[in-house]
C-alpha cells in the first residue's frame, strides 16, 4: 500500500508501485492507479529536464536581483547546464508563488552586489552574519529598533575583529 495519491482520482488505496523510469536526473519511481488505470510518477519537479539544484540556483540568482541573462551565465559557470532564457522565464512563472522578492524587484532598483552584506562573527567558531539591505530598509520603517540592532551588531563585530588583529 502506498502513501501516494493518484493525481486523477485522489485516492491512496488504489496506488501501487510500477517500476522505475531512468532519466537524466536519475531513477524515478513509477506508480499505477488500479482504479483509474493511469500510470504516473511522483517526481519533485515534473516535466523538467534540468536537475532541481540547477533550477533553484538560477531562481536564487534572479531573486537576488540578477537579470535573467546574468543568472543564465552564472548558472552555466557553476553547473554544466546553461538553461535558455525562455526556460528561466517559464520557471519564474511556475514558481511565482514562492518567489517573494518579485514584487520588490519591480518597485526598486536593485544592485545584486550590494544587496546582501555578510560579515564573519568570531564567537568560538566563525559565524557568517548576513542581512538584506532592501528588506532591512522596508521593515525598519515600522520597526526602527531592527535597524539599530543590525547597526549595533555590525559595530560590535567590527570592534571585536579589530581587537584580534
Amino acid at each position: 500500500m502506498s502513501l501516494i495519491k493518484c493525481p486523477d482520482c485522489k485516492k491512496k488505496k488504489c496506488v501501487i508501485k510500477n517500476g522505475l523510469r531512468s532519466t537524466k536526473k536519475g531513477n524515478i519511481q513509477r506508480y499505477y492507479c488500479t482504479d483509474c488505470k493511469i500510470s504516473f510518477s511522483d517526481s519533485g519537479a515534473p516535466k523538467t529536464e534540468y536537475p532541481e539544484n540547477v533550477i533553484l540556483y538560477t531562481l536564487e540568482l534572479y531573486n537576488r536581483g540578477y537579470p535573467v541573462s546574468e543568472a543564465k551565465r552564472l548558472t552555466g559557470k557553476r553547473y554544466q547546464y546553461s538553461p535558455p532564457r525562455s526556460t528561466i522565464y517559464s520557471w519564474i512563472q511556475r514558481y511565482k508563488p514562492i518567489l517573494t522578492f518579485l514584487k520588490l524587484r519591480k518597485n526598486y532598483n536593485i544592485d545584486p552586489s550590494t544587496l546582501i552584506t555578510t560579515q564573519n562573527f568570531h564567537h568560538q567558531q566563525i559565524y557568517p552574519f548576513k542581512y538584506h539591505h532592501l528588506k532591512l530598509n522596508i521593515h525598519s520603517k515600522k520597526r526602527p529598533e531592527l535597524r539599530r540592532y543590525i547597526n549595533w551588531t555590525r559595530r560590535t563585530m567590527s570592534e571585536g575583529q579589530e581587537e584580534r588583529a
